[in-house]
């Protein structure tokens, strides 16, 4: 409850980095709750900078890290998340995408029921959705772009994440947090094998990248007002979303900020997807 209230009081208005950044130090992770045999971790509504601050730009451009392509990271801003959700713990894994479509994916290049669920495509990924909504009464979807971000940085100002001790983690800590080229061994690995961030949510960095439910606009911060209220870039692009970065990528491409597009029927062994659940009211009662 405690971490609740301090996303929430983000609310007020309070947004230097130094206030903004000490008011998030020391979360808990927040309630866990199973949903067709997913876990999934209670978000609460709140506001934070989405993108890549002109600080970490420059900490990136000495580490020769910044290129032009993520200049679509620019300008961070204020984002406003109002309401609340709930959001995949970990990728969907393989064992889950059979549960719910009765048979293996086809085009899995890393097989493994624990593993995530690789080589999906937007369309792959939305035929799911319908078939894993047809035995609910909630409704499952892709994150929003905004909302990955929200739950990837779990408070941080940074370049990455808070961590599972409610502090920053830096570039040292990532191999703890998420797979990566240097400690994957070329594949994709057991989900929730590395730690959570400081909201209990696994690989929400590396491992495989994961479709977001916007369209892929390089431009689409630069055409923000703020605060920009639960933002879902709609307007048609040849691509969608991706975000989180993967097991083939080295450290620089591990970032909360990082923003990639691929075409709707791609498929890549890179590519997995997590899931947002939104509970319906029942009526009477």
């Amino acid at each position: 409850m405690g971490g609740m209230i301090r996303v929430l009081g983000l609310a007020l208005g309070v947004w230097s980095v130094t206030a903004f950044s000490s008011t998030l130090v020391g979360f808990e992770p927040f309630q866990v709750v199973d949903k067709q045999g997913v876990r999934f971790v209670s978000i609460p509504a709140g506001q934070f900078i989405m993108g890549t601050s002109d600080a970490v730009r420059k900490r990136l451009e000495q580490k020769e890290w910044w290129n032009r392509f993520l200049e679509s990271e620019l300008p961070a801003h204020r984002v406003i998340i109002n309401q609340p959700f709930l959001i995949g713990q970990t990728e969907v894994t393989q064992a889950q995408w059979k549960a719910i479509m009765g048979e293996d994916h086809s085009e899995l290049a890393f097989k493994g029921e624990d593993r995530p669920v690789d080589s999906v495509s937007f369309r792959d990924v939305k035929r799911f959705l319908k078939a894993l909504n047809e035995r609910s009464e909630d409704r499952f979807r892709l994150p929003t772009e905004a909302e990955w971000e929200y739950c990837c940085r779990a408070g941080d100002w940074g370049a990455f994440m808070i961590g599972e001790n409610g502090q920053s983690i830096s570039e040292s800590d990532l191999a703890g947090y998420c797979w990566l080229k240097g400690n994957s061994k070329g594949k994709t690995q057991i989900v929730g094998g590395r730690k959570s961030n400081g909201w209990g949510l696994h690989d929400m960095l590396g491992n495989v990248w994961e479709w977001c439910e916007d369209f892929y606009d390089r431009d689409a911060y630069r055409m923000r007002s703020e605060p920009a209220i639960s933002p879902l870039n709609g307007r048609p692009f040849p691509e969608r979303v991706m975000r989180g970065g993967s097991w083939f990528l080295s450290e620089a491409f591990q970032r909360a900020g990082v923003r990639s597009g691929f075409g709707e029927e791609r498929r890549s062994p890179y590519v997995g997807f997590r899931l947002v659940c939104e509970q319906v009211s029942k009526k009477g009662g």
